[in-house]
């Protein structure tokens, strides 16, 4: 067991509680019981003590965590003249020039559909055989173009 200061208390009652193991604000004990679920869950040796061990796998899920923040997602809105969406600032470059232009959004919708349109043409025979069985007509429509 290794003997923590009262800033190292702290910060490991911190780290404890960031993880979803309830630890309490008493700083003057980290309960053991919380320790021990800790140590299960992470394949540790369940003494209920603050070893190296234990201390060196709560820094690693505290890094990791931090890594793995969340990115925040676009917020769409109603109002009466319409809806509005704001993507996240600080993604990237491009998400941001995106989200300055209002039209840029139309334009790769566009895009989009006329390179979806394309492919619909160009396998339109691919298409009819599909729908021959089902929809005979529309085979044949698909056919004459």
């Amino acid at each position: 067991m290794l003997q923590l200061d009262f800033a190292e208390k702290i910060a490991a009652m911190t780290a404890f509680n960031k993880l979803g193991y309830p630890v309490g604000l008493d700083s003057a004990a980290i309960p053991a019981a919380e320790i021990r679920r800790f140590q299960n869950d992470h394949g540790l040796t369940a003494d209920g003590k603050i070893g190296r061990a234990t201390l060196s796998t709560l820094q690693r899920r505290i890094d990791a965590a931090e890594k793995a923040k969340p990115v925040a997602l676009a917020s769409v809105s109603t109002t009466a003249t319409g809806i509005t969406a704001t993507a996240p600032t600080g993604t990237s470059d491009i998400t941001d020039w995106i989200a300055a232009q209002p039209w840029a959004i139309g334009v790769a919708a566009g895009a989009v559909g006329l390179w979806g349109l394309w492919l619909a043409w160009a396998y339109r025979d691919v298409i009819a055989a599909k729908f021959q069985g089902r929809a005979p007509r529309l085979a044949a429509a698909l056919r004459s173009l």
